[in-house]
C-alpha cells in the first residue's frame, strides 16, 4: 500500500474486526447498522421459567421426583421440537428438556430411554457435554451414544473469522474441532469479501476427518468513520450510503479516541464493492465543511481508514421586511416573524422568504462560513412563474426572476419546479392564453386555486419569441381576469430590462389637489375657460364664475385646457397656487386659491398600462389600507383595474361598495359610469341603462383629466338604444 498510514490501516483488533464484519453483513442485507443489535444469549436461549411445563419439571428433576417431572418434559419437548431447526431458543430449551429426560430416564432404570434421549439431542448439539458434576455413569451413557452416532470434522478454515453453516445452521468454528452426526453434510463458509465455498462431506461415526476450506478475496472491506453520524460519503463521485452509529459503539474506542469525540457519537460505514486502485472520498454533511481522502489499495485487504471529523460549517442571518413583521421562511421552512436574527444558518445557498397575506419577497442568497449576512425583504405582490415554455425548462424562469428583482412594485419568482409541478398538475397555462388559443370555461378559478395554492398574487409564465431568440415573451395573470398582460423581455439587454420595470410600475397617487373647477377649451382662446365651479370649494370661496378665463398659474401663462390640468395636479393638497383670470366682464384680477383633497383615478384608459399587475398591487394597497377617506378611491382604482383585465363582476361588486361626493372631477358620476361598464359585460343591459342615467345627472370627469362623464354616459345610453 502506497497510502500512509495515518490515512488507513489494516484491521489487527479481533473485536474491531468482528463488529465491522457484522455490520458488513447486515448492509449487504439492508440492515442499518443502528438496527443491528448484538444478540443476547440469554434472551435467545431463554429460561426455564419462560415454559411453565420446562420450569416445572426441573424443580421435579431436582427434587429427584422422576416419574412426576417425566410427563412435564414429554410435553415440553413436544412442544420445543418443531421450532428447534430455525429458532435458536426453542433449540436450547428442547436440549435442556432432552437432558433432564434422559437422566430422570437413566434414574428409573430405562437406560434405552436414556441412549434414546441422548442421541435425539446430539442430532441438535453434536458437541454436547455433561456438567462434572452429573453421575460417571450417566456420562458413559452419554459417551456411548456419541462413538455410535459422532464423528469430527478437523477443519483448516481460511480465513478462520468466516462465517461457518453446517446443513444451514451457523456453527462455531473455534479450535476447528467440529462434530457432526455420522452420515452426510454440507458445509458453507462465507464473509464479507470472499467468495462463499459449499462443500458436501460424509463423516462416519468414530471418524477424526481432516478438512480444508480457504476462501478467495474477491474484494476489499473498507471500513469509513465519521463524526458525526448521518455523512454521506461518496466514492469517485458516486453516494454509497450515510455512515450510521454503530451497535457496538465499544468497539471504535480507540477510533473515538483519535476522533475526540465519544464513540456513540461516530458513525460508521462499511464499502464491500471496491477492488484495487485509487479512490477519491468525499464525506458530506449539510451544514458542515465537506471533507475529502484519497485512498490507494495496492492489494484486496481489509482497510480501516482514519476517522474524519467534519466541522461545522454556519453563519448569521439578520432578517427584517418591509413592512415588518413578514413570516420568515430560509428553503421553505418557516423560521419566525422579521424582525429576527437566526445564528445557526447552514453556510451556502438559500432561499429567503419573507411572506405575508398580499405579497412575498424572495432573495437568494450565500451565506459564507462565520459571515453575518443583513437582509431586509420588500415585499410586494407577487406572481408565480409557473411555466418556461417548452423551450425553456427553468432556467428561463430563474432569468427573468433575477432580471426583475430590482422591481419595486411586484414580485416575479420561480417556486421550485416540483412545486409548481405538484400544484398545475401538468397544465400549460401559457398555452391556455395563446393569440389563436380559448382559454377553458374554468379557466378562472383554476388561477385563483394555483395562486392560492402557491401563495401568489397571480401567475406568470415566460418563453422565447421564436424558437433560439433571445428575447422572451412573459405573460402575467391576476385571479378573476381573462386577459393577460403580455411583455417582451430579453433578460441580457439593460435597455430592455429597464423598459420593462418601467412598465411594471403602477401609479399610487389616489389624491390630487384641486381647486374646484371645471374647465375647458374656446377655439381662439389661449387659456383655460372656467366651465363649472363647484359649490362650497375653494374656486367659489376665491370667486370664479363660469366664463371666467384662466391666463396664468403662479405667473407663468396657461396655453389650455389640458396644460392648467397637467401644471394644477402636480401641486399637493392643502397648497396655494395664484391664479390670473380674465373674468367675463372683461377686468383681470389675480386670486390666491387653497387646493382640496379630491379622489384621483390613477388606472386610466391607457392601453399600455398593465392591468394584472394593477389589480395584484391594488389589492394588496386596499388590504393595507385604513384610512377611512382613502379606502373608497382605493377601491374605485382596484375596480377599474379589473375592468381592464377583464374580471367584471370583481369590479361590480367593489363598485356598489363606493360611495363619492358628487363633484366636477372623479366622483359619484365615475363611479356610476364604470359601474354601467361593468353590468353591460356581465350581460345585465337593465343596470347598466339605470347606471348610466345617474351617472349623466351625477357629471364629473372619468379621470383626472378624462372626458367628461356626462358625455360619456349619453353616448352609452344612445349605444344601448
Amino acid at each position: 500500500m502506497t497510502t500512509p498510514r495515518t490515512a488507513f490501516s489494516s484491521i489487527n483488533s479481533a473485536t474491531l474486526r468482528a463488529a465491522i464484519l457484522a455490520a458488513a453483513v447486515g448492509v449487504l442485507a439492508g440492515v442499518p447498522l443502528s438496527a443491528q443489535a448484538p444478540a443476547d444469549p440469554a434472551a435467545q436461549a431463554g429460561t426455564p421459567s419462560e415454559a411453565p411445563e420446562l420450569a416445572e419439571a426441573k424443580r421435579l428433576f431436582d427434587a429427584l421426583e422422576y416419574e412426576q417431572a417425566l410427563p412435564l418434559l414429554d410435553r415440553a419437548i413436544a412442544l420445543f421440537e418443531p421450532d428447534a431447526a430455525r429458532d435458536a431458543g426453542a433449540r436450547d430449551r428442547l436440549i435442556a428438556a432432552l437432558e433432564m429426560r434422559a437422566r430422570a430416564r437413566f434414574g428409573l432404570g430405562n437406560q434405552e430411554g436414556a441412549e434414546s434421549d441422548f442421541r435425539l439431542l446430539l442430532t441438535h448439539d453434536p458437541g454436547f457435554t455433561l456438567d462434572e458434576t452429573v453421575s460417571p455413569r450417566v456420562v458413559a451413557v452419554l459417551d456411548g451414544v456419541k462413538a455410535a452416532t459422532i464423528g469430527t470434522i478437523e477443519l483448516a478454515l481460511e480465513p478462520a473469522d468466516a462465517e461457518l453453516v453446517i446443513d444451514g445452521l451457523p456453527r462455531t468454528y473455534g479450535s476447528g474441532r467440529i462434530p457432526v452426526t455420522a452420515g452426510a453434510h454440507t458445509i458453507r463458509a462465507s464473509r464479507t469479501g470472499f467468495a462463499p465455498v459449499e462443500q458436501p462431506v460424509t463423516v462416519l461415526a468414530g471418524q477424526s476427518l481432516p478438512m480444508r476450506i480457504a476462501l478467495t478475496r474477491t474484494s476489499s472491506v473498507v471500513t469509513l468513520i465519521s463524526a458525526p453520524a448521518d455523512t454521506e460519503v461518496f466514492v469517485n463521485g458516486v453516494s454509497k450510503g450515510r455512515t450510521a452509529p454503530a451497535a457496538d459503539p465499544s468497539a471504535f474506542a480507540e477510533a473515538a479516541a483519535q476522533a475526540g469525540v465519544p464513540a456513540g457519537e461516530l458513525g460508521v460505514l462499511v464499502l464491500t464493492d471496491l477492488a484495487t486502485g485509487t479512490f477519491d472520498i468525499e464525506f458530506r454533511r449539510d451544514c458542515h465543511v465537506a471533507d475529502r481522502r484519497r485512498l490507494t489499495l495496492d492489494t484486496l485487504a481489509d482497510v480501516l481508514v482514519d476517522p474524519v471529523v467534519l466541522k461545522r460549517s454556519i453563519g448569521t442571518l439578520v432578517l427584517d421586511s418591509e413592512p415588518t413583521g413578514a413570516d420568515v421562511l430560509i428553503d421553505a421552512e418557516p423560521r419566525g416573524t422579521a424582525p429576527m436574527t437566526l445564528a445557526d444558518v447552514c453556510a451556502g445557498t438559500h432561499i429567503v422568504e419573507f411572506r405575508t397575506p398580499v405579497g412575498r419577497s424572495v432573495e437568494r442568497v450565500a451565506l459564507d462560513p462565520g459571515a453575518r449576512l443583513e437582509i431586509r425583504g420588500r415585499v410586494r405582490p407577487a406572481f408565480a412563474l409557473v411555466s418556461g415554455g417548452p423551450e425553456g425548462g427553468d432556467d428561463l424562469r430563474v432569468a427573468v426572476e433575477r432580471a426583475l428583482a430590482p422591481s419595486d412594485t411586484v414580485l416575479l419568482y420561480a417556486p421550485p419546479a416540483d412545486v409548481v409541478a405538484d400544484v398545475i398538475q401538468g397544465v400549460a397555462l401559457d398555452e391556455w392564453f395563446a393569440r389563436d388559443a380559448t382559454p377553458p370555461a374554468d379557466a378562472r378559478e383554476k388561477i385563483r386555486t394555483f395562486s392560492d395554492a402557491l401563495g401568489a398574487q397571480g401567475l406568470a409564465w415566460v418563453r422565447p419569441v421564436r424558437p433560439g431568440s433571445r428575447e422572451l415573451r412573459l405573460g402575467l395573470i391576476a385571479p378573476g381576469s381573462t386577459e393577460p398582460d403580455e411583455l417582451i423581455l430579453a433578460p441580457g439587454q439593460p435597455e430592455s430590462v429597464k423598459a420593462v420595470l418601467e412598465r411594471l410600475r403602477v401609479p399610487m397617487t389616489f389624491t390630487r389637489g384641486s381647486a374646484g373647477l371645471a374647465v375647458i377649451d374656446v377655439l381662439d382662446v389661449q387659456g383655460a375657460v372656467v366651465a363649472e365651479v363647484e359649490p362650497g370649494s375653494p374656486a367659489e370661496a376665491a370667486g370664479f364664475e363660469p366664463g371666467d378665463l384662466i391666463v396664468q398659474l403662479d405667473g407663468t401663462p396657461v396655453s389650455s385646457a389640458l396644460d392648467f390640468e397637467t401644471r394644477l395636479a402636480s401641486h399637493a393638497a392643502g397648497g396655494q397656487v395664484s391664479l390670473g383670470v380674465r373674468t367675463r366682464a372683461g377686468a383681470e384680477a389675480t386670486r390666491a386659491v387653497s387646493l382640496q383633497r379630491v379622489p384621483a383615478l390613477a388606472v386610466t384608459g391607457d392601453r399600455q398600462a398593465l392591468a394584472n399587475v394593477g389589480v395584484a398591487v391594488l389589492r394588496a394597497r386596499l388590504a393595507q389600507t385604513t384610512d377611512p377617506a382613502l379606502q373608497p378611491i382605493v377601491r374605485l382604482n382596484l375596480a377599474a383595474a379589473l375592468l381592464r383585465a377583464g374580471d367584471a363582476a370583481g369590479a361590480r361588486a367593489l363598485l356598489e361598495q363606493t360611495i363619492l361626493p358628487r363633484g366636477p372631477g372623479v366622483s359619484a358620476g365615475t363611479v356610476k359610469y364604470l359601474l354601467g361598464e361593468a353590468a353591460l359585460q356581465l350581460g345585465d343591459q337593465a343596470a347598466a341603462r339605470t347606471a348610466w342615467q345617474a351617472a349623466r345627472e351625477a357629471g364629473g370627469r372619468l379621470s383626472d383629466d378624462g372626458p367628461s362623464v356626462r358625455l360619456l354616459a349619453e353616448r352609452a345610453l344612445e349605444r344601448l338604444q
